[in-house]
């Protein structure tokens, strides 16, 4: 279970970096902020969702099949229905809002391949001596 809590710690700082470095060069680039209050709400839901994510497998784990399946299923709905909302709510709003929303929800994921490369590297460089 450390592991498991390693990796969604390391997986989170990556991805806050990330987002305050992307939220930096958009403020440079668009004085109005649009597109980096976008790009942040659209990354701070990608966390809480991963969060969401977290705390349900490692609640699973000491359930019956029929209890985790169903709370596996209620937390993917629950998920699914904030991010339907999120996205109703930024394409409402504005145009480029929307794309720097979608943009942020793309956090998480590059933060999880980057973990993915970096840690395949490593098991492949100790393999080769």
């Amino acid at each position: 279970m450390d592991r498991a809590r390693n990796t969604f710690l390391e997986i989170t700082k990556k991805s806050l970096v990330l987002t305050m470095v992307v939220t930096l060069f958009l403020l440079f680039l668009e004085k109005d902020g649009l597109l980096a209050r976008g790009f942040i709400l659209g990354a701070s839901l990608s966390n809480l969702k991963f969060l969401l994510i977290y705390r349900e497998l490692t609640g699973l784990a000491s359930r019956t099949q029929k209890e985790a399946v169903l709370i596996a299923v209620k937390g993917f709905l629950l998920r699914f229905f904030v991010t339907c909302i999120f996205l109703i709510f930024a394409l409402i709003c504005d145009e480029k809002f929307f794309i720097a929303s979608a943009t942020g929800l793309m956090v998480i994921k590059i933060a999880i391949l980057s973990n993915t490369i970096r840690w395949r590297q490593k098991r492949w460089s100790s393999s080769r001596g």
